[in-house]
């Protein structure tokens, strides 16, 4: 049994597109939305955080606080107000990285969010936080080989002397 099929309905179907290309080319390039770049957003204040540094803090870090003479925390401790994330939240594509440090955050924005974001209460600065590639370098860099599954455990003197000078007092 043989099934022909006619060679001229493939034809008309592409045929039929030919004024429709023909109008998109005509019509020139579609304009692009701008890609989101990433900005860096500061925050003025950190005024009405709630903060417990006894359920922030483990106990080692309280008392190691207390012995330093250091106070129960300080501003730096304090997260970023709530409010200025949600709206940065909302006016962003994406936040990326939140800074209690530097009551800041990284974002993911357009250029016209990013001027948009400028004008929201509490924003001191947005800046473009420029995306780079890691230096070839560092691609290149050979990594350190895994020890065999016997010697893994093992502990050199090197590692006891680098213990003893990182918690030296």
């Amino acid at each position: 049994m043989r099934i022909r099929v006619s060679g001229r309905w493939p034809l008309i179907g592409w045929l039929s597109l030919l004024p429709l290309a023909l109008a998109a080319q005509a019509a020139g390039p579609v304009p692009r939305a701008a890609a989101p770049g990433r900005y860096w957003v500061s925050f003025a204040d950190k005024a009405g955080v709630a903060f417990d540094p006894a359920a922030y803090f483990s106990p080692a870090a309280r008392a190691r606080r207390q012995r330093q003479g250091l106070p129960a925390y300080e501003a730096t401790d304090l997260p970023v107000r709530p409010d200025y994330l949600g709206r940065l939240r909302a006016g962003s594509d994406t936040i990326t990285l939140v800074s209690r440090w530097f009551n800041a955050a990284a974002c993911r924005a357009t250029p016209a969010q990013a001027v948009a974001l400028r004008q929201l209460p509490g924003v001191v600065r947005v800046v473009p936080w420029p995306e780079t590639a890691a230096p070839a370098a560092l691609a290149a860099r050979p990594t350190a080989a895994t020890p065999p599954l016997g010697r893994r455990n093992e502990v050199s003197a090197n590692d006891y002397l680098l213990a003893r000078q990182q918690t030296a007092v």
